[in-house]
C-alpha cells in the first residue's frame, strides 16, 4: 500500500491556497526552474536545490515504477487529496 501526491494533486493544491496573481508566478517559477535543470541533463542541482525531497511525480510515473519493480496494481484512488495505491507482487 502506497500513497503520493501527484503533480496535477499539487497544482490543485497550490492554486486553491494562494491568490490568483500569485499562484500564476509561483507555478511558472515551480515550472520553469524543474525543466530547465530537466532539460540541461542537471539532475543533481536539481537534487541539491530540493535535497531530494517533496518530488513530484505525475501518476503515469508512479504507475510506471511501479510496474517497471514487477508490482501488479489492485486498486487505487484519490483521499482527501492524495492518490492511494494498493499493489501486489
Amino acid at each position: 500500500m502506497g500513497c503520493a501526491e501527484t503533480q496535477e494533486m499539487r497544482k490543485k493544491r497550490i492554486l486553491n491556497k494562494y491568490p490568483p496573481v500569485l499562484t500564476g508566478c509561483i507555478i511558472s517559477w515551480i515550472i520553469s526552474s524543474s525543466a530547465s535543470f530537466r532539460n540541461s541533463g542537471s539532475h543533481a542541482g536539481l537534487f541539491i536545490l530540493t535535497r531530494g525531497e517533496n518530488r513530484v511525480m505525475t501518476r503515469a510515473e508512479i504507475l510506471g515504477r511501479l510496474y517497471s519493480c514487477g508490482f501488479v496494481i489492485q486498486e487505487e484512488g484519490q483521499v482527501n487529496g492524495k492518490y492511494f495505491f494498493v499493489v501486489d507482487k
